[in-house]
């Protein structure tokens, strides 16, 4: 019934976050940007997939491994933690789960935000074919 709810690809209990063991609550994807605001400044990453409970993110300038900070995506916050890094991602886990109306909204931000950049793409290149626009 969960998993109706969702409008995408959505997949669940893949690994552990923390040491509570595994992920009870299924994840939507996303791939939509994001930012997490930590003592040290503001870290841009790209949210890959999200849960109630958590998130898996990509990005450059990784937190340290428990190092708290709110994740900030299309106005909706959660604040955590870094639970584990492997490589350019990041497990950040929620102190307090998400509502769910709040990731299934984002999964539909997510699948409009797809759409939305295809078109600014589009039109871009359509202002510069016609000499409206300069790169």
């Amino acid at each position: 019934m969960l998993r109706a709810m969702f409008h995408g690809p959505v997949f669940g209990d893949s690994r552990a976050i923390g040491t509570h063991g595994r992920r009870t609550a299924p994840r939507a994807r996303l791939n939509i940007p994001g930012r997490i605001i930590l003592r040290r400044g503001v870290v841009e990453c790209l949210v890959e997939d999200l849960s109630r409970t958590g998130a898996r993110l990509m990005l450059r300038d990784m937190p340290a491994l428990g190092e708290t900070g709110i994740l900030e995506i299309n106005r909706i916050e959660g604040f955590g933690a870094a639970v584990w890094i492997k490589g350019a991602r990041c497990g950040f886990h929620f102190d307090e789960p998400l509502a769910l109306q709040q990731v299934v909204d984002l999964r539909q931000f997510a699948d409009h935000f797809t759409e939305h950049r295809r078109e600014q793409e589009r039109t871009a290149a359509r202002e510069f074919v016609q000499g409206r626009r300069f790169v």
